[in-house]
């Protein structure tokens, strides 16, 4: 009985599912290596007073503006 059994033949689709899988399982891989920064506090709280300072710039004498854009590049005055 055992020498009339036949092993079924992988179809295109179940290679084709495998190799999907290969290519989900490296991308995963290559996803977890990627690390999120370090929390930086000072960093935080140096961006959150600029905002204020952008919000409130047209109340900042000129020559005090100049100075403060040197800490915050991104404020125009």
């Amino acid at each position: 009985m055992l020498a009339n059994y036949r092993r079924p033949k992988m179809n295109a689709l179940f290679i084709c599912l495998v190799f999907c899988l290969i290519a989900i399982m490296a991308t995963a891989q290559e996803m977890a290596k990627i690390v999120a920064p370090e929390p930086n506090p000072c960093k935080d709280s140096l961006n959150a007073l600029c905002q204020i300072i952008s919000q409130l710039k047209d109340q900042i004498p000129k020559d005090k503006m100049s100075q403060i854009s040197k800490i915050c590049p991104t404020i125009y005055y």
